[in-house]
């Protein structure tokens, strides 16, 4: 009998493996999150006292190939080599056959995108068992660090306030002005200076950041007083 646990591990951006932290381990079938680069635990019990072996298999996502044999284990504990893979190095038994209730879980290290796929515990003895997790990687939305933070702008002059964002899945995004109205990122005439903030949001979560639109100074105050001259000789020239 197969048994499948849908898994998502939220990760956070530009984290080193030297800053990675915490241990991903199991509650209610789930595994809670912490970020990318960091040990994982997938659980697997069962009560079979007449087991001959537990073999973790591997499953690339998206991949038509066959299952990998990732780790095997006899009832003693020990374990038999396998033909090296992605997982070599990286992988350590935390189970234990002592108990009625044998616990055979893996724990993988440095946890990353590329190793999202299934992961498949079976145990054989008179009858084969099978429990497999799906374990994705996803990203929380997190606003670019192109988006500053300081602008300038010229009232009644075209402005363009860069708001992006990435994420797994990708993030709705919205720029909100000072009087909490949405704007066109591509574009918009300024109406007031203030703070504008930049919004990226999806199921996974959300992420903000304020951008303080004020008056220009200098060169770029120069030119908004002669472009403002041009257009109000314009109008004169016009309306006469």
């Amino acid at each position: 009998m197969n048994h499948y646990n849908s898994v998502l591990i939220y990760t956070s951006r530009a984290i080193s493996l030297t800053e990675a932290l915490g241990v991903f381990t199991s509650t209610a079938g789930g595994i809670k999150y912490k970020r990318e680069y960091t040990t994982i635990e997938i659980p697997f019990t069962f009560n079979d006292n007449k087991f001959a072996s537990v073999i973790w298999y591997y499953k690339k996502r998206g991949s038509s190939g066959s299952l990998i044999t990732i780790y095997d284990v006899n009832p003693q504990g020990e374990s038999i080599p396998v033909d090296s893979n992605q997982f070599t190095g990286r992988i350590e038994f935390k189970g234990d056959f002592a108990n009625t209730n044998r616990d055979a879980t893996l724990a993988i290290k440095d946890f990353m995108k590329q190793d999202e796929g299934n992961f498949t515990c079976e145990v054989r003895g008179p009858k084969i068992r099978r429990q497999t997790v799906t374990i994705r990687v996803t990203d929380p939305p997190e606003i670019d660090r192109s988006v500053k933070t300081e602008q300038v702008g010229c009232l009644g002059r075209l402005i363009s306030i860069t708001c992006e964002a990435s994420g797994d899945p990708e993030p709705d995004v919205n720029l909100i002005g000072p009087d909490g109205i949405g704007l066109p990122i591509k574009g918009f005439v300024l109406k007031e200076f203030g703070t504008y903030r930049c919004e990226a949001f999806s199921r996974l979560g959300n992420d903000s950041r304020n951008i303080t639109v004020s008056q220009a100074t200098g060169i770029s105050l120069i030119s908004c007083n002669i472009c403002s001259y041009i257009v109000a000789i314009y109008i004169h020239h016009y309306i006469n």
